[in-house]
């Protein structure tokens, strides 16, 4: 019983966040960006924010979270930055083109699903989905 208790602290600790978010809705990196990152064979998620910028999340081949953005869709993006957590498949997007998007993935476990969402100022914790 222990041990499932450690596996589930361990679980819970792989989705510290990393990154913070400013008024805007523009996603700001806690640390610099990331070069090279590894998509996974997962589908990324894409947030369409109503003022017309993007904002794209992939699993990295580590099985974190990633994201880049871009300030419309004819410009390349911007470069990678993490946002911690491990998963186990594709970023889902919910509420896209609003204020509020939320992101879901499968977590390490293979069965839990964790979510992270806009509040309006901020992307908050990593939650059970």
């Amino acid at each position: 019983m222990r041990l499932i208790g450690a596996v589930v602290a361990a679980v819970i600790l792989a989705f510290a966040t990393v990154g913070t978010a400013g008024s805007t809705g523009s996603v700001e990196p806690a640390a610099p960006s990331v070069e090279n990152v590894a998509v996974a064979p997962y589908p990324c998620g894409t947030v369409h924010w109503p003022d017309g910028r993007e904002t794209q999340f992939c699993v990295g081949e580590d099985h974190r979270i990633y994201w880049r953005e871009r300030r419309d869709s004819g410009e390349p993006w911007g470069p990678w930055h993490d946002m911690g957590g491990y998963a186990t498949s594709g970023v889902t997007v919910n509420g896209d083109r609003t204020w509020h998007p939320q992101i879901v993935v499968r977590g390490a476990d293979y069965v839990t699903y964790w979510e992270r969402h806009w509040d309006g100022a901020r992307w908050t914790e990593w939650a059970r989905y």
